[in-house]
C-alpha cells in the first residue's frame, strides 16, 4: 500500500488528479504533464489505487463522497453457457467415492494446501493442481514451498502432485483445447476450491477468476464422463440481517443477493449459482461452505491475510475491542479440510449442500477477553469508538492492518448482525468419524498468538 501512496502524493505535487467512478479510474490534469512513465506507473497500479482512494474517500464525510456505485443485478450474471451439458443419466451412475485422478483448483492458497494434503493422505489419487505459474517445474516448487510453509511436506508426496500451468481467469483455464480436453479424459473427480479472495476489490475484478473460472471448472467436469464437481463456497453469499436470532439452514436459497455489497462475497454468490444451475441440468455437485476459517489447531499456523488475524492485530494496535453481540462460528482449518475431505468421499448423503462451521458459537465478548487474557493491553469500547479511533488513526497513517479494510467498517457495527449458520447435514455426515470441530479456548487462542509472535506478525 505504501508505494501507491507515495505514487499518489507524486501525482498530487504535479497537479494530477484521480478519481474513481464506479470501477473506473478517471485522471484530470493540464495536457503535457501526464508522461508515459506515470501513465505506465498507474496502469500497473490501478487495482492498488482505486483500492486506496475508496479508503479516503471512505474517511470523509458521506456529503463529500464522490464516487458513484453502479447498480448490479447479480441474478442476471448467475448464466451458465447452455452449451454447457451433461447426460442426466451418466450423472447418476457417477461414483463419489472413485478418486484415481482429482483436479484441484487453489492448491497454492491456504485451505488448498491442507485439502491438497488430505487428499494426498486419505486417497491413492494424482491430483492435478491448476497453479499460476510459468512452468510445470516452477508450478512444482509454489506448490511445495505452499505445503512447507504450513508445515505439510511429505516427500512421498512428490510422484502424485501433477501442477498444470494455467488461469482461472482465462477461457478453457488457459490450459488450451488439447490439454483442456486431455485433462476432461483423465481425471474423475473436481475440487474447486480456487478463487481470489480480496474484500475490497468490486465485483468486476473478480468476476473473471471467480465466476467465469468457475463456469470453466464446470465446462471441464461436464466434459466426457460426468465427473463430481466438489465446490468450496462460503457462508458468505447470505447477507448480515438487523436480527440477532436469525439461523441459516443448509436447505435454505441464498435468495437475497440485494443485502451483498462486497465484491468478493457478490461473486461467490454468483458462482454459487452457476454450479447449481450445472446440478439441475444432471452435473453431480456437492457445495460447502465454510465460515470464519481459523488456524491449524497443531501448528497454530493461521494464514495472517485472513480477516480475523488482522481483526485481532488491530485491535492490539488501538488498544481496544468494539462491544458486539456477535457469535462467531470461527471453525480451524484442518477441521475444515478433513471434513470436506470425508463428506467428497462418501458414496451417498442425505445433502449436497454443507455448512463446514463450528456448531459451538465463541461471543465476540470473549475473543476480547482472550486477546487481553494473553498480556495484550486492550479495553472494550462502544463499537462508534471503536470505529471512530480506527478512522482517526488512519487519517494520519496506514500503519494498522485494518486499514484496506476500512470499507468494511460502516456506521453499523460489523459484526452485530451475522446470522447463525445451522450445520446439521455436516455433523450427520461426519458422524463415525473422529473429525470433530475443536472448540476455541484460551489454550487454542495461545496457541494461534504464539504463531503471531513467532512469524512476527505480532510483538511479543
Amino acid at each position: 500500500m505504501e508505494p501507491v501512496l507515495e505514487l499518489l502524493n507524486k501525482l498530487a505535487r504535479k497537479g494530477i488528479k484521480l478519481s474513481v467512478e464506479g470501477d473506473d479510474l478517471n485522471c484530470y490534469t493540464q495536457k503535457g504533464l501526464l508522461t508515459q512513465e506515470l501513465r505506465d506507473s498507474i496502469s500497473q497500479n490501478k487495482s492498488q489505487i482505486i483500492t486506496t482512494l475508496r479508503i479516503r474517500d471512505s474517511l470523509q464525510p458521506a456529503e463529500n463522497r464522490t464516487e458513484k456505485v453502479p447498480l448490479l443485478d447479480l441474478q442476471a450474471e448467475a448464466v451458465l453457457d447452455p452449451g454447457i451439458q451433461t447426460s442426466v443419466t451418466g450423472g447418476d451412475k457417477v461414483d463419489f467415492t472413485a478418486a484415481r485422478a482429482i483436479f484441484l483448483t487453489g492448491a497454492s492458497g491456504f485451505l488448498g494446501a491442507f485439502l491438497l494434503h488430505d487428499l494426498l493422505t486419505d486417497t491413492d489419487a494424482c491430483i492435478y493442481c491448476l497453479v499460476r505459474c510459468r512452468s510445470e517445474a516452477d508450478g512444482y516448487e509454489r506448490i511445495r514451498n505452499n505445503l512447507l510453509r504450513y508445515g505439510l511436506w511429505n516427500d512421498s508426496f512428490a510422484p502424485r502432485i501433477l501442477p498444470l500451468p494455467g488461469d482461472l481467469s482465462r477461457p478453457l483455464l488457459g490450459l488450451g483445447s488439447t490439454a483442456f480436453a486431455s485433462l476432461a479424459g483423465t481425471i474423475d473427480t473436481v475440487y474447486h476450491n480456487g478463487a481470489i479472495v480480496n474484500f475490497i476489490y468490486p465485483y468486476s475484478s473478480l468476476k473473471d477468476s471467480n465466476v467465469r473460472g468457475t463456469e470453466e471448472v464446470i465446462r471441464l467436469a461436464c466434459q466426457g464422463t460426468p465427473k463430481p464437481l466438489h465446490y468450496v463456497s462460503t457462508v458468505g453469499i447470505f447477507p448480515t440481517t438487523r436480527s440477532h436470532n436469525t439461523t441459516i439452514l443448509e436447505s435454505d436459497p441464498a435468495a437475497d443477493w440485494q443485502g451483498l455489497v462486497e465484491g468478493y462475497r457478490q461473486s461467490k454468490w454468483v458462482a454459487e449459482k452457476i454450479v447449481k444451475i450445472a446440478a439441475a441440468r444432471g452435473l453431480p455437485v456437492r457445495i460447502y461452505r465454510p465460515g470464519f476459517v481459523s488456524g491449524d489447531t497443531a501448528s497454530g499456523i493461521w494464514n495472517t491475510d485472513d480477516f480475523l488475524p488482522r481483526m485481532l492485530k488491530g485491535c492490539i494496535q488501538l488498544r481496544s475491542v468494539p462491544d458486539s453481540r456477535a457469535q462467531i462460528q470461527v471453525v480451524p482449518v484442518d477441521y475444515v479440510s478433513k471434513a470436506i475431505v470425508h463428506l467428497s468421499r462418501q458414496r451417498t448423503l442425505s445433502s449436497n449442500v454443507f455448512h463446514i462451521v463450528s456448531p459451538r458459537a465463541l461471543p465476540a465478548r470473549d475473543l476480547a477477553r482472550l486477546i487481553a487474557s494473553l498480556g495484550y493491553n486492550v479495553t472494550i469500547v462502544p463499537y462508534a469508538e471503536w470505529r471512530n479511533a480506527l478512522l482517526e488513526d488512519a487519517r494520519v497513517s496506514s500503519g494498522n492492518v485494518l486499514y484496506p479494510l476500512l470499507t468494511m467498517f460502516t456506521d453499523d457495527p460489523l459484526l452485530e448482525q451475522i446470522p447463525a449458520f445451522d450445520c446439521s447435514n455436516t455433523l450427520e455426515g461426519l458422524k463415525g468419524t473422529n473429525i470433530v470441530c475443536p472448540e476455541m479456548n484460551a489454550d487454542l487462542m495461545a496457541k494461534y498468538v504464539a504463531h503471531f509472535r513467532n512469524s512476527g506478525f505480532l510483538a511479543a
